[in-house]
């Protein structure tokens, strides 16, 4: 790593990649708020537990601490989001399909018929895998196969706190 003039690191200028590199990170730190600049995220005011870049398909939720919790990149245009385009993270490809994910992930760990909830309607089927760093849940439309939404969130036993 460089450093400026006075011996201070300098981090290297962040680009778009794998967004799990925001969980369990705070919102407050620096190289936090470079990420958050490059993806495009902006907060609803202030200090803010929601943050999202509409156009590109992202939005990230942080606790009360500020500590980055979950990642959801949008695959069907809900609620005003573009459909994500990025990679999918580990390794899944750019397909927002079930059965890419499947070929590119191997057989979730878990999975979950399509169900109905009783003020929100109709959902499809879900299936979740633990990778290393994240766990994804993908969350798919009443066809079972479009991608709607997934949720990436810290593995099992390294919840953000």
């Amino acid at each position: 790593m460089s450093t400026d003039p006075a011996g201070v690191p300098i981090e290297p200028p962040a680009r778009p990649g794998d967004p799990t590199e925001l969980l369990g990170r705070s919102v407050l730190a620096a190289r936090t708020q470079q990420l958050l600049r490059t993806y495009g995220l902006v907060p609803r005011a202030g200090l803010s537990r929601s943050y999202s870049a509409r156009d590109r398909g992202l939005e990230i939720a942080a606790d009360a601490h500020g500590t980055v919790t979950a990642v959801f990149l949008h695959f069907h245009g809900d609620d005003g989001f573009a459909s994500y385009r990025g990679e999918i993270p580990g390794g899944a490809g750019r397909l927002s399909r079930r059965s890419a994910l499947w070929a590119e992930l191997g057989r979730p760990g878990e999975s979950g018929e399509a169900y109905r909830e009783k003020f929100l309607g109709d959902f499809g089927p879900w299936d979740r895998w633990t990778l290393p760093g994240c766990t994804l849940h993908a969350q798919y439309g009443l066809d079972g196969e479009r991608l709607h939404r997934i949720t990436l969130t810290p593995p099992p036993g390294n919840a953000a706190a």
